[in-house]
């Protein structure tokens, strides 16, 4: 059986007001929230109507959430 190595770090303080990253992957690594887009040499993220689902719920969090 897999046995998944512990993902966080030990020490850390993980209730300190500090900027996180959140990675989500998806089953067999569809690009369901949408795709990247080269626009004048730079990436941008082209959001599916999944992506703005997403998005407008990661934007509420604070509303529900304060402080997050």
């Amino acid at each position: 059986m897999f046995t998944r190595k512990p993902t966080r770090r030990i020490g850390f303080d993980y209730s300190a007001s500090l900027i996180y990253f959140v990675t989500i992957n998806c089953h067999e690594k569809k690009h369901l929230f949408g795709r990247i887009v080269v626009i004048n040499n730079e990436n941008h993220m082209l959001l599916s109507e999944i992506g703005l689902i997403a998005d407008e719920k990661i934007l509420e969090i604070n509303s529900h959430h304060p402080g997050v």
